[in-house]
């Protein structure tokens, strides 16, 4: 009979170890976020009053999306919480964020202001924005899916309101195409809505 050492012992416990090590190892976190639209055309005519003050929001979303994870659909109407890739922020802070950066962009105008806001100085012009849909199976499309009001008076008179919906399909299934494809439907939103508010603040004028 072989007499084991303890040297062989001690090796043959660390190659063990190494072996669980490697075979326990997660994958890095990775984490997200949504941008504004580079390069934006300004949509508006010279003549657009460039001092009228826009508050965008209050944005409200599905109580599902309110999470660090990324959500998306799964088969037989399940939903996959990523725990590797994450926002980097809250989600309907950066949406709203993005919607008043781009507003601001296409319309020229520098007092473009994502809720809350100061309610000493209100805004003249208010967009309450609810998202139904933001959300859509990775490899296969997004759909944002939302209605949407123009205000003024502080919030209490109604200009106009639309319902937006608009759906992308999707290259692969990796969750980085999964985020552009969010972020460029965020993006049409936003001029879809920057052209509303040009023609409401071509006939205030």
């Amino acid at each position: 009979m072989k007499k084991i050492t303890p040297h062989f012992f001690i090796a043959t416990l660390g190659t063990l170890i190494l072996l669980v090590t490697s075979c326990t190892s997660v994958p890095e976190t990775q984490y997200y976020t949504l941008v504004a639209e580079n390069n934006v055309s300004n949509i508006a005519p010279t003549t657009t009053n460039k001092a009228v003050n826009i508050g965008v929001g209050p944005l409200v979303i599905p109580n599902i999306l309110d999470n660090f994870s990324i959500i998306s659909i799964e088969k037989n109407n399940q939903i996959s919480l990523s725990a590797y890739h994450l926002w980097g922020g809250n989600l309907k802070d950066n949406i709203n964020q993005v919607l008043a950066d781009n507003i601001s962009n296409y319309l020229g105008i520098n007092g473009v202001w994502p809720f809350p806001w100061d309610n000493r100085n209100r805004p003249e012009l208010q967009v309450r924005i609810v998202f139904e849909r933001f959300i859509g199976e990775r490899g296969k499309n997004i759909i944002l899916q939302a209605k949407w009001t123009i205000l003024t008076d502080n919030g209490r008179k109604e200009l106009m309101t639309h319902k937006y919906r608009n759906k992308k399909s999707l290259q692969d299934d990796s969750y980085l195409t999964y985020v552009k494809g969010l972020n460029t439907t965020l993006n049409e939103f936003s001029l879809e809505v920057s052209q509303k508010l040009n023609t409401v603040i071509t006939s205030l004028k």
